[in-house]
C-alpha cells in the first residue's frame, strides 16, 4: 500500500468481507472476501508443511493467518500497514499470541536484516493500489528480490496469490524476476463463489477447482525450472 492509500478507510460488511473506497468513485472495492477461506487454508497448509518460520504479507481478513495458527510452527510474522486493520488485529489479541510478530508498516519499510534466509514459508497477497499499475509492477520486482534474500534456499516455500482453474496457467504465473531457478508445485483447492469480484470475473458464480502455485528456489548448479 502506498502512504496516501493507507489513509483511505476500510470496513467489514455483514458477510465478513473487507472493503475500501473506490478511488475512481462508484461501488466500493473488495480488498478481501470471506469465500476465499478454502484457498487461504490451502495456502497455509502449503507454507507450513516444513514447520519453522512463516511470513504473511497483508493480514486482510486474517484468513490465512487463522489457518497458519493451526500448524506447529516456530514463529509467525505478519506485515500489515493499514491502521484500521492493525487496530482490529490488536483488538483480536494477535499481538499477544505466542510466536507472533506484527510489523505495522509496509513491507518496504521493515528492517529485513535479521531475516536473511530465515523463512520456511512465505505468502504474499498484494493489493494493486496504483491505478496505472506501474508502481505495483515496480514493487513486485523489489518484492521478488527481497524474497530471494529472506526465504531459505532449497527448502523454503513461496506462494503468491493467484486465481486460475488451469494448472498450466498456474505454473506459468510464477514470477520470472527472481534470478534463480524454480521448483514449482501446483496444489488444487475447491472454492464456492457466491458473487463475482474482478479476480473471479472470468469464472463466475459457482464451484470452481482452483490451482495454487508455489515454488522453492533451486540454487545448485544445473537446476532446471519446472514448467
Amino acid at each position: 500500500m502506498t502512504g496516501d492509500l493507507l489513509d483511505v478507510p476500510v470496513w467489514w460488511d455483514e458477510e465478513g468481507n473487507l472493503l475500501t473506497e473506490n478511488p475512481s468513485g462508484g461501488d466500493p472495492i473488495y480488498v478481501m472476501v470471506a469465500f476465499e477461506r478454502p484457498m487461504m487454508e490451502k495456502v497455509a497448509e502449503i507454507i507450513c508443511r516444513g514447520g519453522g518460520h512463516v511470513l504473511n504479507i497483508g493480514f486482510g481478513l486474517g484468513l490465512v493467518d487463522d489457518a497458519i495458527q493451526t500448524y506447529d510452527i516456530e514463529s509467525h510474522t505478519i506485515v500489515e500497514p493499514h491502521p484500521q486493520v492493525y487496530a482490529r488485529m490488536i483488538e483480536q489479541g494477535w499481538a499477544d499470541r505466542p510466536g507472533v510478530t506484527i510489523h505495522n508498516c509496509r513491507w518496504q519499510d521493515v528492517d529485513w536484516s535479521a531475516y536473511r534466509h530465515h523463512f520456511d514459508g512465505i505468502f504474499s497477497d498484494p493489493y494493486p493500489l496504483d491505478e496505472s499499475g506501474s508502481q505495483f509492477q515496480l514493487d513486485q520486482v523489489a518484492w521478488m528480490r527481497l524474497v530471494n534474500r529472506i526465504v531459505k534456499p532449497e527448502t523454503g516455500v513461496v506462494v503468491h496469490f493467484c486465481v486460475t482453474t488451469d494448472p498450466d496457467e498456474a505454473r506459468r504465473s510464477m514470477p520470472s524476476l527472481v534470478g534463480a531457478e524454480l521448483e514449482v508445485q501446483v496444489d488444487p483447492c475447491d472454492v464456492e463463489v457466491p458473487f463475482v469480484i474482478p479476480e473471479w470475473r472470468r469464472y463466475g458464480v459457482g464451484r470452481h477447482r482452483i490451482y495454487i502455485p508455489s515454488y522453492r528456489l533451486r540454487t545448485h548448479t544445473g537446476a532446471k525450472r519446472t514448467r
